[in-house]
């Protein structure tokens, strides 16, 4: 049987106290009441090490159960990915992958919603560029990412860039790749948020962005002259 003091001995035991708590925690895969408790721990601890096996296991043992759930689940997921502990906020971002296509309004929403605060509207960002079922809510996906790349916040700006170019087929991480035509209005607002970040001080992202999207350009004008 699982109990919230079972996960915090996922979280903090050693040895084979530990491995039994890991067989336990398997046994009761799929257990609607184990499920419960896992939920309820997660809803209610302050410890990140309990969060982060409380996602774990409702990502491996119950993931079935979440996408019925998703009115409970997501607020829950989404106030675990702003935090100082980034195993639990990668997990957080499997698990509303898991909860499924509802997880992309829920970011959306939460991003439009949060904007007076910067860290939220990041870590919403972060998340949903490595949202598996963003391809079919693409546009209003772009359309707010377009916003984003002109916010007040450079760090907005900056991650919004991110999340524009890990989406885009010009680096093709999304089988199939996303639709051309919904990115080549962002390029040129991306243009100017690279150029801003590719002082000797920033990291190679930005300029490696900006040679993308030029030599994309390059490429469109030699295929218009053909």
């Amino acid at each position: 049987m699982i109990t919230p003091q079972l996960l915090y001995l996922l979280a903090h035991a050693d040895g084979e106290e530990r491995a039994q708590a890991f067989s336990q925690v398997a046994a009761a895969a799929g257990e609607p009441a184990a499920y419960h408790v896992v939920v309820a721990t997660l809803t209610s601890t302050p410890d990140e090490q309990v969060a982060f096996w409380c996602l774990d296991a409702l990502i491996k043992q119950f993931g079935d159960f979440l996408p019925a759930d998703a009115p409970r689940l997501l607020p829950l997921l989404l106030a675990r990915l702003v935090g100082q502990h980034p195993p639990v906020t990668d997990r957080a971002i499997w698990a509303l992958n898991v909860v499924g296509p509802a997880s992309v309004a829920a970011l959306l929403d939460a991003i439009q919603h949060a904007s007076s605060s910067v860290p939220q509207r990041v870590a919403y960002v972060f998340a949903l560029a490595r949202n598996k079922h963003v391809h079919p809510h693409i546009g209003p996906v772009v359309s707010l990412l377009a916003q984003l790349l002109q916010d007040a916040e450079a760090t907005v700006r900056y991650w919004a860039m991110v999340a524009v170019m890990d989406l885009s087929p010009l680096r093709p991480f999304y089988r199939p790749p996303m639709p051309t035509h919904y990115f080549e209005p962002l390029y040129p607002l991306v243009i100017p948020v690279a150029q801003e970040f590719m002082a000797p001080d920033q990291d190679g992202f930005a300029g490696r962005y900006h040679e993308l999207i030029t030599q994309y350009g390059q490429s469109s004008i030699h295929k218009d002259k053909i």
